[in-house]
């Protein structure tokens, strides 16, 4: 029975075998060998904001709300009920809007693992002195 084999144009370039691919009986790479993996941030980041932006929002809210001209005419529980969730609405837009800026923008946890590192840092490490 004839052997079935793929044209080497249809193998991808890392398995060509006159190119140093694996050779047969090598060993296989070490499991250490691939970079760390990067730890990036939860929704946490945009949930735990929007919360204490409510939190405040409601206390500044409500502390608006006792002042004397806000309460004209008015029952003061509805007053400071009012001011209290419209301060607890507009901080957990706020605080919202803040944690999805953070979670985006900045989405690894301790910086960017792909960032290039500055010269001085790469000079450190090889024991040269920084100029």
């Amino acid at each position: 029975m004839a052997e079935n084999r793929i044209p080497e144009d249809y193998l991808p370039e890392d398995r060509l075998p006159h190119e140093g691919g694996p050779e047969e009986g090598a060993a296989p790479p070490e499991p250490g060998a691939e970079a760390a993996p990067v730890e990036t941030r939860g929704l946490g980041w945009v949930i735990v904001p929007a919360l204490l932006g409510a939190l405040i929002g409601a206390v500044v809210g409500v502390a608006q709300a006792t002042h004397p001209s806000a309460a004209a005419g008015k029952a003061a529980k509805d007053v400071l009920l009012g001011g209290g969730l419209a301060g607890a609405l507009v901080g957990a837009i706020a605080g919202g809007v803040f944690g999805i800026f953070v979670w985006v923008v900045f989405p690894y946890k301790g910086g960017n693992p792909h960032a290039p590192r500055p010269a001085a840092e790469e000079q450190k490490e090889a024991g040269e002195k920084p100029l």
